[in-house]
């Protein structure tokens, strides 16, 4: 939890600024203890998820591992959580463009990204083929 609250530090004093937060340590400390409020509430909503899991399982007679709890179900959507972080370090602030609309972006990005490493794939794929094919008509021709 100290390595959590020396970095929670660092990043309000980068946001506030060292003057700021030197001469306002009772609000760097709010804002500090919100912060790990937060973080134990996460820490807390997974262990709630962990036991409406282990209680769901145990009703349907179904046999889980603890590998299968190391896994938390997600809250929001991925798409919600990546606008939150950008919110978060308002990242929106340098092209003055809405989070959502950052975030909408980004998966339309990652979606293109992922449609051109499967074609690129497939492409060498097909290369790899057709080469084999020139060897045998070449090695054909030889006979």
């Amino acid at each position: 939890m100290i390595g959590i609250t020396e970095e929670y530090k660092k990043m309000i004093q980068e946001i506030v600024g060292d003057e700021f937060a030197e001469k306002n340590p009772n609000v760097v400390s709010i804002i500090l203890m919100s912060l790990l409020i937060k973080e134990t509430s996460s820490y807390l909503e997974r262990i709630a998820g962990c036991l409406e899991r282990i209680a769901g399982s145990l009703e349907k007679g179904v046999v889980f591992s603890m590998d299968d709890l190391s896994k938390p179900k997600p809250s929001k959507s991925f798409e919600e959580a990546l606008r939150d972080l950008i919110n978060c370090y308002s990242l929106e602030n340098a092209s003055n463009t809405p989070d959502f609309l950052l975030s909408e972006y980004l998966l339309e990005c990652l979606k293109i990204y992922n449609k051109i490493i499967r074609r690129r794939a497939e492409w060498y794929n097909v290369q790899k083929e057709s080469d084999r094919s020139v060897q045998n008509d070449q090695a054909n021709e030889t006979v």
